[in-house]
């Protein structure tokens, strides 16, 4: 006797209601851990950025502790350092020698001018072993460009960042720039004040050291200049000089106050 079995139909491949369910869960912790790594990413980066003006505060004072004048200006750093270590470096109608001019100022600085101080500034803390590094205090870094960080000049934690020493509206005072690399379009000098983060991070990392307002205290965050600028200008700072909080344009650099 032929006995005709029953065909059943297979059974169709696929995910099941369940199993979808702990795909879309699985791939909501991935994107949660990405977005939640990538803010830890940048919370170190600040953290680093604090470290690094404690750092520069306290080889300053120790510097001039020491020395009795401030790093960069100090006029007798030959008699210190040695012209091997500080060598002169003489360029096209210019010399920057490795004595400063003893004025209390670190600057001002121009490419006709004899005393660039701001570049021996950080040459100066290096030889004195109040800050780790090997700069070779060469007055070539507004023409080379982002091969000078990290050998004339220190090295942001955030990518093509870099310390640069500016003079206060030629008044004694002199304060840390940080920010991405800026070409003037009138006279080719590389100046590190584009900006590379946005008003919301600079506004946290104001808060970390001062007031967490823009335009005062020690920290103050600021637009990047027209011309150079990668994402444009005026999406950091308000007319009223505060934090544009809604900006997401990576707008703003860092003015950070050290001597007065």
């Amino acid at each position: 006797m032929h006995v005709c079995k029953s065909e059943r139909p297979e059974p169709e491949n696929g995910f099941t209601l369940i199993e979808l369910s702990i795909v879309i869960v699985i791939i909501g912790l991935i994107v949660a851990g990405v977005v939640g790594g990538q803010s830890l990413v940048e919370q170190a980066k600040l953290r680093n950025i604090v470290s690094d003006f404690n750092k520069f505060s306290i080889a300053t004072s120790a510097f001039k502790i020491e020395y009795g004048e401030n790093a960069g200006d100090l006029s007798k750093a030959e008699q210190y350092f040695g012209t091997t270590d500080c060598p002169n470096f003489v360029g096209v109608g210019y010399t920057c020698r490795c004595n400063g001019n003893g004025n209390k100022r670190v600057g001002p600085e121009s490419i006709t001018g004899e005393v660039h101080e701001r570049m021996r500034f950080w040459q100066h803390l290096a030889l004195a072993s109040v800050l780790e590094g090997n700069f070779d205090g060469g007055c070539d870094y507004r023409y080379t460009g982002t091969e000078a960080i990290g050998r004339t000049i220190p090295a942001g934690s955030f990518p093509a960042t870099a310390y640069t020493i500016m003079d206060r509206n030629n008044t004694n005072g002199t304060d840390i720039h940080l920010g991405k690399r800026h070409v003037e379009a009138s006279s080719f000098v590389t100046i590190y004040n584009a900006g590379f983060i946005n008003a919301p991070t600079a506004q946290s990392l104001d808060s970390k050291i001062d007031d967490g307002i823009a335009n005062t205290g020690k920290v103050r965050g600021l637009d990047s200049p027209n011309t150079g600028s990668p994402t444009g200008t005026g999406n950091c700072v308000d007319g009223s000089d505060q934090y544009i909080l809604s900006s997401i344009e990576k707008d703003c650099y860092i003015q950070y106050e050290m001597l007065n």
